[in-house]
């Protein structure tokens, strides 16, 4: 269980997809927090967006990558695995990438932004 989790979150942080989801909400957040003074608002406003956008990309890409893992899959059913077992780690692998991304996206501006008022 832990290789094919290892093997599907290697997987997806190599994906195009997933990067471009990481920059894109990096832009997005860093936007939010540069065009409002009152930090507040900036996080309300970031909270919003997510709350649309994240899941939205979640529910979207865990299908597509699902639906194109189908003879990687096939081959693992023919293997002597559970087939619990191996659900739950494409679908660890899966929710571990994408909460990566979302984490990183998320603490970065956090911690980033503390930083350029102290220097101002």
């Amino acid at each position: 269980m832990k290789k094919i989790i290892k093997y599907v979150l290697l997987d997806l942080l190599r994906n195009k997809i997933v990067l471009a989801y990481t920059v894109l909400l990096l832009v997005i957040s860093f936007s939010v927090f540069n065009l409002e003074d009152n930090p507040s608002k900036g996080v309300l406003s970031l909270l919003n967006i997510i709350l649309i956008i994240v899941p939205l990309v979640s529910i979207v890409f865990s299908t597509i990558y699902v639906y194109n893992a189908t003879e990687f899959i096939e081959l693992l059913v023919a293997q002597p695995l559970k087939r619990v077992s191996l659900w739950l780690s494409i679908f660890a692998g899966l929710s571990l990438a994408l909460c990566f991304a979302f984490l990183l996206v998320l603490l970065y501006p956090f911690f980033y932004m503390p930083l350029l008022n102290q220097e101002e």
